[in-house]
């Protein structure tokens, strides 16, 4: 699903972005000259919570990181729905899957207590965790 419908979608509703600037840089657009940016901070939150929920398996923290992850998301359709608004649009359809992963990563956390009983917090916490960098 992601491979195949985000990230054409994330492409598309960019090259639209691109075209409404007369190819010239994202950086230039009257409208909003950080507009680029946006989706840029959003798939930099992205890796972020991917990391917590996929490498370090951070279940409560990675439950406030996807919240994080689609409010990102949602930030970045408005700003290019105010450039383009079917860039804004098309964007806009990649925060469904986003709303439904957040359901699941809740669900996830809620149904997985630690061996203790109590739940991951949902903030970042010192652990035994230790991610490594190759």
């Amino acid at each position: 699903m992601w491979i195949l419908i985000i990230a054409p979608l994330r492409a598309y509703s960019s090259t639209l972005l691109y075209q409404a600037n007369n190819g010239g840089c994202f950086l230039c657009s009257s409208k909003d000259p950080a507009t680029i940016l946006w989706l840029m901070l959003h798939l930099s939150i992205g890796d972020t919570w991917n990391t917590i929920n996929n490498v370090e398996r951070r279940l409560g923290t990675a439950v406030s990181g996807i919240y994080a992850v689609l409010l990102s998301s949602l930030f970045a359709s408005y700003k290019y729905y105010q450039v383009v608004p079917l860039a804004g649009k098309l964007l806009g359809l990649t925060c469904l899957w986003l709303a439904t992963a957040s359901v699941l990563v809740t669900q996830t956390w809620w149904l997985n207590p630690l061996p203790n009983g109590q739940r991951d917090k949902l903030y970042p916490v010192v652990g035994d965790v230790q991610t490594r960098f190759v």
